[in-house]
């Protein structure tokens, strides 16, 4: 996931009142179209057409205390005329993430699975004054920037001159961030004009939904699939809905929770525009149980492998079900914790 920010109980009260000051309703694009200016002051933006990570849904889960991106939470902040350092939730000096587990395998299994992004850096200059040395120069100090070792430059084009670059979504953040701030105005000399995601090809909205479903494929390996598959034998077949939605991906996996235990772990992620991924968790039981483990906990962890406060549940007596519903930015990483006594396993997306 991309770094995050909420707001914490007396922030959540002062960006109320600000709200009702500014007098928009909660649905007005102008929450997002502001927002998207502050990032990007350099592009035209339009009604229905944001930055990345501006949209309705994501407007609700600032206002509701919920975890945003890092740019996009100060910018929401900047438009209700806050200081975001004001209204953001800290954590409790002192306070240290609970081990469980093996710690060091959870973590070097997640820095596995950071996610890629392309993004371009658009420079105020023409080709005649960049050179291969000089290209050269500039390459290395934006991946000391970024902070990202497996940086590449993928192509290099005109119009000033357009720099194409992969990296993690970390590094990228961390260059956005600097230039949105004003803290990085140029290279070597060369004023940036811009920075920004690198669009997907000049496709209609269904056409990138449907590239983006293509993409999400390829997170399941040959261990998941179909979910009546795998819930025919079981009750739970009669208690979730294996159809999927139009555009969605749905799998299911067998979890094997110990001697005697397992469950079927029921994932749907669902495309509901360029900037945001709908994801359904349901965990069942299986081998013809009727319910799951008593005491089973199921959570939803971010990027860093903290546990997103409100994703997570634990299975009471006679529990046939558990239901875990969020969303997330599309290439946005996460996991679930799943927990029986001692026995933990961690799926990661």
């Amino acid at each position: 996931m991309a770094a995050t920010l909420s707001a914490s109980k007396l922030g959540l009260a002062r960006i109320e009142q600000a709200r009702k000051e500014k007098g928009w309703t909660i649905e007005d694009d102008q929450w997002l179209l502001a927002a998207s200016k502050i990032l990007h002051p350099e592009q035209d933006w339009q009604p229905g057409c944001y930055a990345r990570g501006c949209s309705e849904s994501t407007f609700k889960r600032f206002l509701a205390g919920k975890p945003i991106r890092t740019a996009v939470f100060k910018a929401f902040c900047q438009v209700l005329e806050l200081c975001w350092e004001e209204v953001v939730e800290r954590p409790p000096i002192g306070e240290t993430p609970t081990l469980i587990g093996n710690w060091e395998q959870i973590v070097n299994s997640s820095l596995t699975k950071s996610s890629r992004t392309k993004w371009i850096l658009e420079l105020s200059t023409t080709f005649e004054t960049i050179d291969e040395q000089r290209l050269k120069a500039i390459f290395e100090l934006v991946m000391q920037l970024s902070g990202d070792p497996s940086l590449t430059l993928r192509k290099v084009d005109q119009g000033s001159v357009l720099l194409f670059f992969e990296s993690d979504s970390e590094g990228f953040d961390r260059i956005e961030t600097l230039f949105t701030q004003k803290q990085l105005t140029d290279l070597l000399g060369i004023p940036i004009k811009s920075v920004r995601v690198e669009p997907l090809a000049n496709l209609s909205p269904s056409e990138n939904l449907q590239q983006l479903r293509q993409e999400l494929e390829k997170l399941f390996n040959a261990d998941w699939q179909a979910p009546e598959r795998l819930l025919a034998s079981s009750n739970a077949r009669s208690r979730t809905d294996t159809s999927t939605l139009e555009n969605s991906i749905k799998r299911a996996k067998e979890i094997n929770l110990g001697i005697g235990q397992a469950v079927v772990l029921v994932i749907q992620m669902t495309p509901e525009s360029e900037d945001e991924l709908g994801i359904n968790i349901w965990v069942y039981p299986t081998r013809n149980a009727i319910h799951l483990p008593a005491g089973m906990q199921a959570m939803v962890l971010d990027e860093f492998g903290e546990i997103v406060p409100d994703l997570q549940a634990q299975a009471g007596n006679n529990q046939d079900s558990i239901q875990l519903e969020f969303s997330v930015e599309p290439g946005e990483p996460f996991s679930l914790r799943i927990i029986l006594g001692d026995f933990i396993v961690i799926e990661y997306f």
